[in-house]
């Protein structure tokens, strides 16, 4: 099961981002522009309090950390979907998500899904990173639908 992640090879953006967590000049920085991001246009205050407070107290170690890893994981693996076509046995994969809305995100997975049928997508229809703070019931339904499938 993958929430709302980038799933297709990462952009130039995002990779300078993850880059930018790790400098102790830039990281909070960085960390604020991705929460403008994030909660943009939205006025969900339980969202807020997790991306802001929750996510706001980890230090630069935690940030930096994660730009680190992420990096290393496109730097070793590719894409996610590169990394998971390549085991061995394929497991089943269920992609939730809801940011980009771009059509030719979803088309891209679901062309993948056509080749690897191990591999399921669900544009959900809410406007954040964070879907579940949106449209709960509908992430519940789609894992019951596939955990039951």
């Amino acid at each position: 099961m993958l929430l709302d992640w980038i799933v297709l090879d990462a952009p130039p953006a995002f990779l300078g981002a993850l880059q930018s967590l790790q400098d102790p000049a830039q990281w909070r920085h960085t960390r604020d522009r991705l929460f403008a991001l994030w909660l943009q246009g939205l006025d969900i205050p339980a969202l807020t309090h997790y991306v802001r407070e929750d996510m706001g107290s980890y230090p630069f170690e935690m940030w930096a950390r994660a730009g680190r890893e992420i990096s290393a994981a496109y730097a070793n693996a590719g894409s996610p979907l590169r990394a998971l076509a390549g085991t061995d046995p394929p497991v089943p994969v269920l992609h939730l998500y809801a940011q980009p809305e771009d059509p030719a995100y979803l088309a891209a997975q679901q062309s993948f899904g056509a080749a690897h049928p191990w591999f399921q997508v669900s544009r959900l229809g809410a406007r954040s990173h964070f879907p579940m703070y949106e449209v709960p019931e509908a992430m519940a339904l789609a894992v019951e639908r596939f955990v039951a499938a």
